[in-house]
């Protein structure tokens, strides 16, 4: 099994720390690093930067916490634009979007990514709703992406979605699964037997664990969230990406809060993750993408934090 790692562009270091976490990437072991994003132009900085270190590379565009938020139509304009660079920048694979039911506008009533998942429950029903038009959409995305990159093209479902997803237009079968007490042992094997029964490689696209005492049963969930702001503020900073990763670069807090109560714990996160590795070694999958290197709040699921490792690091490069 292969191992990649979760880079999110809107991390605040500079260019000279993301060559240097590119290079410590490859000493670890990754063999591919999946970029994240809305900001072209800094994440294919980070191409080139992955490029020189010899890492295969993924590309994503995401645009999570735009309010209003995307319509299908105008995300569909703007996977068509990063399709075409991925295509010009030879990226190994093309994903063509990330949970979007939580991310566009059109899968469900509630708006905001974080009013989606405040709200599961109305969400998932709203969602249930929509599932032929969800599928639909994500089969012209794979059309749409497959006109301008002629490599493999992919995406990187939630949990929730897999059941509405036609794969047949796809290359790979990928998913962000997550192992917690929500999504235990024996649900997350039998969710991987499924889909190897496309008959296409299958890519865990998203796992880990919160570096937190409670990483069990927090799972997926971010420990902190987005503070809000007047609508203005929060448009000029969402067009101005660059601003946004100074202010995490200086304080975190200045735009981020505690969501959910935790405590502090590397050992934890360490031994979820090893229990992790095996069952995704256990059920043979293609690769897995381990979320993610760094973030900017120390509690979350990053593996590093601020350039330090943390203890889980040390589980790489994995042992024969």
């Amino acid at each position: 099994m292969k191992i990649g790692i979760n880079y999110l562009s809107m991390l605040p270091q500079s260019l000279s720390q993301v060559r240097r976490d590119l290079e410590e990437m490859k000493k670890y072991g990754f063999e591919a690093i999946r970029v994240t994003g809305q900001d072209l132009s800094w994440m294919l900085k980070i191409v080139g930067g992955a490029k020189k270190a010899g890492l295969k590379i993924w590309l994503c565009p995401r645009f999570a916490h735009n309010y209003p938020m995307l319509s299908g139509e105008k995300y569909l304009q703007k996977m068509r634009e990063f399709a075409k660079e991925a295509e010009k920048y030879g990226i190994d694979v093309f994903l063509v979007g990330n949970e979007l039911s939580l991310e566009l506008k059109d899968f469900a009533e509630i708006q905001g990514y974080e009013n989606r998942s405040r709200n599961w429950l109305f969400f998932e029903k709203q969602f249930r709703e929509r599932r032929t038009i969800f599928r639909e959409y994500l089969t012209l995305l794979a059309k749409e992406a497959k006109k301008f990159f002629s490599g493999p093209v992919t995406y990187a479902a939630g949990a929730w979605e897999l059941s509405a997803i036609d794969w047949s237009e796809f290359d790979i079968v990928s998913a962000n699964l997550y192992l917690w007490q929500g999504f235990a042992e024996k649900m997350y094997e039998e969710t991987l037997e499924k889909l190897k029964e496309y008959g296409k490689p299958v890519v865990v696209t998203e796992f880990g664990f919160t570096t937190t005492r409670e990483a069990w049963e927090v799972g997926p969930r971010h420990i902190y969230g987005v503070r809000k702001f007047p609508s203005s503020i929060r448009n000029f900073l969402l067009s101005h990406p660059a601003i946004i990763r100074k202010i995490l670069q200086l304080n975190p807090r200045i735009l981020l809060k505690t969501k959910i109560p935790h405590h502090y714990d590397e050992e934890t996160q360490k031994r979820l993750i090893k229990k992790n590795l095996k069952i995704l070694a256990k059920s043979k999958v293609t690769q897995a993408f381990v979320f993610e290197w760094s973030e900017p709040w120390k509690a979350g699921f990053g593996l590093t934090h601020n350039g330090i490792p943390k203890k889980a690091l040390s589980l790489f490069p994995l042992k024969p």
